[in-house]
């Protein structure tokens, strides 16, 4: 109950957000529920980390390398502090972005129902029992293709922030050092000088041979560079994994609706309608 409440009160925030900016010191209703669910996160993952500093495991995870770099007896306030909300971020990053990118996916097979009939034939031609490993996504060409063109044309993460370290011209325009500067990864994704036919879904042009010629920041769905997204592989396989094994158990026949989304810091349509048998 006390982690269903944290998660619904979280992600509301997140999902629906403010009409405008209001700075997190005022103490606004919204605010002052973020700080007690804040404080509620810190005392379960101070729980963990004394479970994790009683029974030492073979295999570390990420919790426990950085309970090993910031957490020790030996830690300042603030390396504690560090520590703590390094673990809040992947928490957050894995749950709300990957849920939107599994439904904006969940739509765009509803939107076009000849690449979900293709999508299903290719994961049900694997066993039940098949065995996940390093590689797998070699095995499901087509999937990770479908995921890749949704990604493309629905990041959700839409735009990325930087600062600019020094003085930059580009094109004609100066950027002063110190200015943020606003990288639109959707306009990005849809420039017609880098994709052909931008605004179409086309999952082919992600297993053609020009696919491995592209630029690499021509697609950067979780940013790119050294602040790239830490948690992409992880959502990769989330994806991944929900999409087969929901298809290798279940049928599901998606209600197809006019794209809504939410006014939010992500794009994540307001809801996907499925009818939902066993397979």
């Amino acid at each position: 109950a006390e982690i269903k409440s944290i998660v619904e009160t979280s992600t509301a925030y997140i999902a629906e957000g403010l009409p405008f900016y209001l700075p997190l010191w005022v103490p606004s209703l919204t605010h002052l529920k973020l700080k007690k669910v804040s404080q509620q996160i810190d005392d379960i993952l101070e729980r963990v980390i004394s479970e994790r500093e009683s029974v030492k495991s073979k295999e570390a995870d990420m919790a426990d390398v950085l309970i090993e770099s910031l957490g020790s007896a030996s830690a300042s306030v603030y390396e504690r502090r560090v520590m703590l909300d390094e673990m809040k971020t992947m928490l957050a990053g894995g749950y709300f972005p990957v849920s939107c990118s599994l439904s904006m996916i969940w739509y765009t097979l509803g939107k076009h129902p000849e690449y979900f009939d293709k999508l299903k034939k290719e994961i049900r031609s694997k066993r039940t029992e098949y065995q996940f490993h390093q590689s797998f996504y070699q095995d499901f060409p087509f999937t990770t293709a479908i995921v890749f063109e949704v990604m493309r044309l629905y990041p959700v993460a839409f735009s990325i922030w930087r600062k600019a370290k020094v003085d930059f011209e580009t094109h004609g325009y100066l950027i002063p050092k110190g200015k943020s500067i606003c990288v639109s990864l959707f306009n990005v994704h849809r420039h017609p000088e880098f994709w052909e036919d931008p605004d179409a879904f086309k999952p082919e042009r992600f297993l053609n041979s020009e696919a491995n010629k592209r630029p690499k920041h021509h697609f950067m769905p979780f940013g790119w560079g050294n602040r790239k997204c830490i948690g992409d592989h992880y959502a990769i396989m989330v994806i991944f994994l929900t999409l087969i094994r929901t298809l290798q158990r279940y049928d599901p026949e998606i209600v197809h609706e006019q794209l809504k989304v939410r006014r939010a810091a992500l794009i994540c349509p307001k809801r996907v309608m499925a009818r939902i048998k066993n397979y």
